[in-house]
């Protein structure tokens, strides 16, 4: 019995059917473990007639054993096809059929502010989430990430992690990624969700299943999470024997420059960093360290040939 508030004109037990629980078991040497753990859960989403699962992609990150359960069944062995860090999604498979329906995948541009959603995860109906269209703005994660247009939704839904957002047409628009909580006052907190938009990933399925990537090259990557304060931008993290730990970045720099050009937003950040060329680009930086400022010449990387490599087909 579904809990919905609102009808829609299509099957939403079917549609749920798709959504099935991943756990994940990642090894203490990888560079992810210390921030994400080394054993994560989420859901991942059918969207093909071969099985093909979408989920959020740090759930699969740097995996090296995976486990899929379709609801009241146990669990199947399942390997990573390919992990897409410029959308921030991964496409999961198991190593044998689980026979569940596929969901399609619809377009960003159908959505507006305001209209109605479901999110939902591999619990089923009991589970469902009433929510709406916050907003669909910038997004820019502080792990050198940034879409130009992520779902944001409330009512959350507490179980976020590769849920799916299904439209008013039974179709797959997002898959989760964060709970957002925002203080109003000083006793009351809101929060809401971010979803990735789905057809950020859906051009490039068919390249990902061939290559475990995008065809094109790949992004440069320095190895850094970075805090926006106020006009600041401030490393707090570093990803150990990654380009910026060998460039010698530290943790409270603050970076002010990029190749010269100035930078107060995690968008100028990472658009400096990414318009100089593909991986392996040096990157000029300048910092203040100390109240003194400093030029360091970063030479990035590649962040999925960084990252450990998991189970694989």
């Amino acid at each position: 019995m579904s809990n919905l508030l609102f009808s829609y004109d299509f099957d939403i037990n079917k549609a749920i059917e798709s959504i099935v629980t991943i756990n994940s078991y990642i090894p203490d040497n990888s560079f992810s473990s210390e921030l994400l753990g080394n054993e994560r859960s989420g859901h991942a989403v059918v969207i093909d007639d071969e099985g093909l699962l979408l989920t959020i992609g740090y759930v699969i990150t740097e995996a090296e054993y995976i486990w899929i359960t379709v609801q009241g069944n146990h669990p199947v062995p399942g390997y990573i096809v390919g992990n897409d860090f410029e959308s921030g999604l991964g496409l999961v498979k198991p190593i044998k059929p689980i026979n569940l329906p596929k969901i399609e995948i619809g377009s960003l541009s159908n959505l507006n502010s305001g209209d109605k959603v479901i999110l939902a995860d591999s619990a089923g109906t009991s589970k469902l989430v009433n929510s709406s269209i916050l907003s669909i703005r910038e997004f820019a994660g502080r792990w050198e990430y940034l879409l130009d247009n992520a779902i944001y939704t409330s009512p959350a839904h507490e179980n976020w992690a590769g849920s799916a957002l299904i439209g008013q047409d039974g179709l797959l628009y997002g898959i989760g990624c964060l709970l957002i909580q925002d203080v109003e006052s000083e006793n009351i907190i809101t929060s809401h969700n971010m979803y990735v938009p789905t057809d950020t990933i859906l051009p490039y399925i068919n390249e990902i299943k061939e290559f475990g990537r995008r065809k094109k090259s790949p992004r440069p990557w320095l190895g850094m999470l970075v805090n926006a304060e106020d006009t600041e931008l401030v490393i707090t993290g570093i990803f150990t024997a990654c380009p910026a730990d060998k460039a010698g970045l530290q943790l409270g720099d603050i970076i002010t420059h990029v190749n010269q050009d100035p930078v107060t937003t995690l968008r100028e950040l990472f658009m400096g960093i990414w318009k100089l060329g593909d991986s392996g680009v040096v990157v000029p930086i300048r910092l203040i360290r100390d109240d003194k400022e400093y030029n360091v010449d970063v030479i990035s990387s590649d962040r999925d040939s960084s990252f450990m490599r998991g189970t694989v087909n």
